[in-house]
């Protein structure tokens, strides 16, 4: 190979690498463009499901944890399903109690 040849070859190659790395600002830039937009597609298209699932599951799990912890305290202080029955039991044999 001689030198017009050497030269040529290395100007091709910078001219290649040169287009290959402008090409692959502007397609990074686009792709990260296009991720950003699908994804917030996605996100528009799931929340409204997501919102809905999240508030079926509080309102299945939430009273009944609620009524547990509220079971527990009354029987730490005494107060038990019985103990309230009795008490009202006991409001009904009064004149004018309930």
């Amino acid at each position: 190979m001689n030198t017009s040849q050497k030269k040529l070859l290395l100007r091709s190659v910078v001219a290649g690498g040169a287009a290959a790395f402008a090409s692959w600002m502007v397609l990074g830039r686009l792709i990260d463009r296009n991720i950003e937009t699908g994804a917030n597609a996605l996100i528009d298209h799931v929340a409204p499901r997501m919102r809905t699932e999240l508030q079926q599951q509080l309102d299945r799990e939430v009273p009944p944890r609620i009524r547990q912890t509220l079971d527990e305290v009354l029987t730490e202080y005494g107060i038990t399903q019985q103990t309230t029955t009795n008490v009202a039991n006991i409001l009904n044999l009064i004149p004018g109690g309930r």
